[in-house]
């Protein structure tokens, strides 16, 4: 921390630091430097009622379980505010005026044969909206896995395969617009309490939607590369407490295993 010294004024005021003297910030001294392996992003889950199969849960008070995203790549998670500047007639003073805040995402990542993540966002969504889906699509959901779906029917969001695994990809299909939830995790490589990684932080990207949806190979590629990208309506800050799995007042504890 540097001391500011002067007057009231900014013309009065002096500020200074030792350039030569360590780092200009002491706490960043002896931490260890985040990277990619200690973030984690998954999808929120909530339990159906009377069986046991899961649904896309749309806001993190529903979430009772998260399904991380394997194989991912990139992830961006990126904010914009509007902000109107206005001057005014007979000076040269600027105005600014905050606005709305707008929110988005974009997350790449490798093919396998398995789930894409298109499936594995959504797959549950039968649950949710199940009579209106599985007589559209003649699909079978059974403890909330979809077992079939007739892909020859108008807007069916993709295939299945073994009854366990599929690939969604037309997003053109009513089951992508209900929202889901993104979980965003941060541990912390310094600690370690009580068998659990501590987390630096952690948020959930409430009403999300997926607005893209690619698929995207070249002749000289060894893989298959999937990226989708959406907007989210609320980011809300999660209580992190790995140190108990009881409730936290408040809020729900967040534990990553």
């Amino acid at each position: 921390m540097s001391e500011v010294k002067g007057g009231a004024t900014g013309a009065n005021k002096r500020i200074t630091w030792d350039p030569y003297g360590g780092p200009i910030n002491e706490n960043y001294d002896s931490h260890v430097a985040l990277n990619s392996k200690f973030f984690a992003i998954g999808v929120g889950l909530s339990k159906v009622e009377g069986s046991e199969g899961t649904m896309p849960a749309a806001r993190w008070d529903n979430v009772t379980d998260i399904v991380w995203l394997g194989l991912a790549q990139q992830f961006t998670d990126a904010d914009q505010k509007q902000v109107q500047q206005l001057f005014e007639i007979g000076s040269d003073e600027m105005y600014s005026i905050p606005g709305r805040t707008f929110h988005n995402f974009t997350i790449n990542g490798v093919l396998l044969a398995r789930e894409n993540y298109l499936f594995t966002m959504y797959n549950g969504m039968m649950n949710r909206i199940k009579k209106k889906l599985t007589d559209k699509y003649n699909a079978t959901v059974a403890n909330g896995v979809t077992t079939a779906i007739n892909a020859n029917k108008l807007n069916a969001p993709g295939t299945t395969a073994d009854g366990k695994s599929g690939f969604f990809f037309n997003i053109q299909s009513p089951i992508f617009d209900r929202p889901i939830c993104l979980v965003v995790a941060i541990a912390n490589p310094e600690v370690t309490v009580g068998g659990y990684t501590d987390l630096v932080t952690a948020y959930a990207l409430e009403k999300a939607y997926i607005s893209n949806y690619n698929i995207s190979t070249s002749a000289g590629d060894v893989v298959i590369y999937e990226s989708l990208s959406g907007t989210y309506t609320r980011k809300r800050p999660l209580i992190v407490d790995s140190n108990t799995e009881n409730e936290v007042a408040g809020g729900n504890a967040f534990e990553l295993e």
